[in-house]
């Protein structure tokens, strides 16, 4: 066509120029100077005027008339070939059309969709699918959409009252395809099997073995699950993301079926670390090995999935944790320590925000051992971020030169913080509840001394001593202390607030108490604690005391056994006080876990939780942002209304009730 039209137009081009050339030949006659000729020549040359104008007006109507007639004929062609395809076109694309008018009623459809038996003519666009309505009001052009067993995407031309649904059910259905067959890989071991091990006879432990063996056999061939032995403590298993769904649904029960089975032959119970989220195996090893190794340290006897590049998730850990330290641990560890704040230029040590007798009493520990290693140890400490009555013991028990030399603000350590510098925190494991949270981001080597269970491993961590079977962080210091190779010696004021720490978290001896407890609390008396200063910081006042009361009158029981008690709105309390009433509370016959909520500074909310040890608390704790211990947790929340964070806190008991049913 254009070759066509392109010759057309060399040919009118050569007749204007030549019938330009001869106007100009006519103009130069009819101008010479002659009379004779001038009348004569004056009507012929208007005759061959008026000739060229009819003979350019006809050669350009044929022009025009030829290449609309030969557009015409193309443009009939392709109409045809397009009125004759067009059904089969749609088809072919998997395009679907539909028209509707002013009210959303759909007036027409194309062959695609009838061939879908689509019988929506009539229909609302509401009543068709509700997401094409959405669409219109929120004045969008795009959407996705499922209707019956496909999926389209949908494009809508609003002025043409028109929508275009491109099929992409088959690509969608592949995408699931291959989300469902994703990778996955696990790692499971045997807590305690060589403790069982030690004590059981040779036909015992078999018998266990096998009885063990043959639970997790059954588990992978249920599960379609391909399971590798490693050791005789240890399998790898690998699996698919949809075995994954069903695992997870199931709230991975073989951790409930291993405890069963072997509840009296020395509570042997098993860990899950799970790897998936990405399809690269030997980084799914790696995930799953490091999942394993975090159930470990949270007591075992749980799954923890490690999801890449997300949170991790726990599930299980129906059982408290066992004490497994020995005294060549400690030392190892105290020598590990010692070394790093050795080769350190500064150390700075800081315990959670809002801070009580256990996180302050740990840090001023490590702050005397510190000084035997490294000079320029300082506690990073700031008053509003500590509790009242650990603010007053503090500064009663040491003179104001000596507090100055001892700490240091956060923010001034933010400014003088290197990488050089050693940050030890003490009784947290999460930068979120540190005292100074930009701290523990800007540190670039960071230890980490804690009592509860850990949950993500922090990047830039070098050295991490976690026990979750210690009752205090104060307990695992004095322990640090003692096998230290210097012979460091701490003051009787320093034991003191670290002997309150015990005393604190314990409940006086009623609460996570072991031998070992009761050995660092005999450390401590041996550096001059002195009990009865430290029951006289833990007394309340005659105000507190009727705080208590009104925050236990103002209680609601959700579920059999579980109570959740609230100060008023105009209430501020401490956190210690808040555990303290949480622990009272849990000590009335029938009361099998208590929460008590209330604010501990303008703008933010603490809860501390509290059970006999038939409801896990830290796991609910942990949802909603905290930690703690099975028994004994808390959380802290930037909030600023007690009822939200309380319909929170039963959405919550909702879930974990509904799959740990109290019985």
């Amino acid at each position: 066509m254009n070759k066509i039209l392109n010759k057309q137009r060399m040919v009118f081009i050569l007749v204007i120029v030549s019938q330009f050339l001869l106007s100009i030949l006519v103009f130069l006659n009819y101008s010479l100077d002659n009379p004779v000729i001038q009348i004569q020549k004056e009507i012929m040359y208007m005759l061959l005027v008026v000739f060229i104008i009819i003979l350019n007006s006809v050669w350009i109507g044929l022009f025009l008339h030829d290449v609309y007639s030969k557009t015409k004929k193309v443009n009939l062609k392709v109409n045809t070939v397009l009125n004759n395809n067009l059904k089969d076109i749609y088809v072919f694309g998997e395009i679907g059309i539909i028209f509707f008018d002013e009210d959303r009623e759909i007036t027409w459809v194309n062959e695609f969709l009838e061939r879908k038996n689509l019988n929506i003519i009539g229909q609302t666009l509401e009543e068709f699918n509700k997401e094409f309505a959405r669409l219109l009001e929120e004045k969008k052009e795009r959407t996705q959409v499922e209707i019956g067993d496909d999926f389209y995407n949908a494009y809508i031309i609003k002025e043409l009252k028109m929508i275009i649904l491109k099929d992409e059910t088959k690509y969608n259905n592949l995408l699931n395809k291959y989300k469902d067959e994703a990778p996955i890989i696990a790692m499971i071991n045997l807590d305690n099997y060589s403790d069982v091990l030690a004590i059981l006879d040779e036909n015992k432990m078999s018998e266990l073995e096998a009885k063990v063996r043959n639970e997790i056999n059954e588990w992978a061939k249920d599960h379609r699950v391909v399971l590798r032995k490693v050791r005789n403590d240890a399998y790898v298993a690998f699996f698919q993301e949809n075995a994954y769904q069903v695992l997870s649904k199931e709230r991975f029960a073989l951790v409930d079926n291993i405890r069963a089975i072997v509840v009296d032959d020395n509570n042997l119970t098993i860990s899950l670390g799970i790897g998936r989220g990405i399809s690269d195996f030997a980084k799914l090893s790696e995930m799953a090995a490091s999942a394993v190794d975090v159930a470990l340290s949270r007591g075992g006897d749980q799954v923890v999935v490690n999801n890449h590049g997300k949170n991790m998730e726990f599930y299980g850990g129906s059982g408290e944790a066992r004490s497994k330290r020995h005294k060549v641990k400690v030392r190892v560890v105290s020598k590990s320590l010692s070394t790093l704040m050795q080769v350190s230029k500064k150390v700075y040590i800081m315990g959670h925000t809002i801070a009580d007798f256990d996180a302050i009493g740990a840090s001023i520990g490590l702050y005397s051992m510190g000084k035997y290693y490294n000079p320029d140890t300082r506690i990073v400490f700031e008053d509003k971020l500590v509790e009242m009555k650990v603010r007053s013991a503090f500064r009663q028990s040491f003179e104001k030169e000596e507090i100055d030399e001892m700490i240091i603000s956060p923010e001034k350590a933010i400014k003088e913080i290197d990488e050089d510098t050693l940050l030890i925190l003490v009784d947290v494991s999460n930068p979120v509840i540190a005292m100074s949270p930009k701290l523990v981001e800007k540190a670039e080597r960071i230890a980490v001394i804690d009592h509860h269970r850990p949950g993500a491993k922090i990047i830039s961590q070098v050295f991490t001593y976690q026990e979750p079977a210690a009752s205090s962080a104060s307990e695992m210091v004095i322990e640090i202390i003692r096998y230290s190779e210097q012979k460091v010696r701490i003051t009787p004021e320093v034991a003191t607030l670290m002997l309150t720490g015990i005393l604190l978290d314990t409940n006086y001896y009623k609460n996570k108490t072991g031998t070992r407890t009761y050995e660092a609390s005999m450390m401590l008396k041996e550096y001059g604690a002195d009990n009865n200063q430290a029951n006289e910081f833990l007394k309340e006042e005659f105000e507190e005391h009727q705080l208590k009361t009104k925050i236990m009158a103002n209680s609601h029981t959700p579920y059999y056994g579980v109570i959740v008690c609230s100060a008023q709105d105009d209430d501020i309390v401490d956190r210690t006080y808040l555990a303290k009433v949480a622990q009272e509370i849990l000590e009335v016959k029938g009361i099998k876990a208590c929460f008590v909520i209330s604010y501990i500074n303008e703008g933010t909310i603490g809860i501390s939780a509290r059970s006999d040890g038939s409801i896990n608390v830290q796991k609910i704790m942990e949802e909603m942002g905290g930690g703690g211990h099975f028994s004994a947790a808390a959380t802290q929340i930037d909030s600023n209304s007690l009822e939200e964070t309380k319909e929170e806190l039963y959405s919550k008991l909702e879930s974990y009730i509904g799959d740990n049913r109290i019985e």
